[in-house]
């Protein structure tokens, strides 16, 4: 009797295991993010990126980059970027560039009802 316990609870981890591997993970896209020159030389840069327009949840320096690649953002969903100059030497940052944004494209749904006649 125990070991039939045993049994039946190590076929339940698996199942449950099988059953969390088999739920696939939401996909996602990329995109790429080039802008001009700062008029200023020398300067460097911080990306702002957030899923509504001029409020950014998220931002990160690019040093001397004009482009950087926006990767694993959610499919479905609308995201708003824009870049600043910042002064290495001072740390002063500019004001915002003009505001960019990216629609994720939605994966389409699966064929429904499939059969064989």
């Amino acid at each position: 009797m125990k070991k039939l316990k045993k049994a039946i609870a190590t076929a339940a981890v698996l199942l449950v295991a099988m059953f969390v591997y088999a739920i696939p993970s939401p996909p996602t896209a990329s995109f790429n993010v080039l802008w001009d020159t700062s008029l200023d030389p020398g300067v460097t840069y911080r990306v702002y990126m957030g899923t509504a327009t001029r409020t950014y949840s998220t931002n990160w320096s690019v040093g001397t980059n004009l482009n950087v690649a926006i990767n694993n953002v959610a499919r479905g969903a609308t995201y708003f970027v824009a870049i600043t100059s910042v002064d290495p030497a001072t740390q002063l940052e500019s004001d915002y560039s003009n505001e960019a944004n990216y629609v994720a494209s939605r994966v389409p749904g699966a064929p429904r009802n499939v059969r064989i006649p």
